[in-house]
């Protein structure tokens, strides 16, 4: 036991968990940074079944997170840029798309379906349900769509 109460067998877990949540961070925000930290806790595991000092394992946890994201951040997105790779939730792959209102868009908000995926939306005007749109603007996780017209598909 440790200084907080915590069992070995409870620091493992911890760790575990901690590197497993970050990994599902990183799964969902695509932008390099939480995978860093999942090393790290990775890392802290193994430093617990050697049965090294939980102090220790908390300073290497954050300078070994800190130094692996200074060091390959603005690498893996350099190398993953020049493969064409773009995080799933960048402007680029959602403006221009086509898709359709699934909650009707009233009073300037509603809700639409673009390339599978439920977007909280606006508009400048009122849209029905099943109407087609096209995506002018993304702005954190809403969408701005007009209603699709046949020019819009040149």
């Amino acid at each position: 036991m440790n200084g907080l109460g915590l069992t070995p067998t409870m620091l493992l877990w911890i760790w575990a968990g901690l590197a497993a949540l970050f990994l599902v961070i990183e799964l969902f925000t695509t932008q390099l940074v939480a995978i860093w930290f999942a090393v790290s806790s990775v890392v802290s595991l193994g430093l617990q079944v050697c049965h090294v000092s939980l102090t220790v394992q908390l300073i290497q946890f954050l300078v070994t997170g800190i130094i692996l994201g200074i060091i390959f951040h603005p690498l893996a997105k350099h190398l993953l840029q020049r493969r064409g790779y773009q995080p799933l939730n960048t402007a680029e792959t959602v403006i221009g798309k086509h898709g359709r209102v699934t909650t009707a868009i009233k009073d300037g908000t509603g809700r639409v379906m673009v390339a599978g995926d439920d977007w909280k939306a606006t508009a400048d005007q009122d849209l029905p349900v099943g109407c087609q749109v096209t995506v002018t603007a993304l702005n954190g996780v809403t969408v701005t769509v007009k209603k699709f017209k046949q020019e819009d598909n040149k």
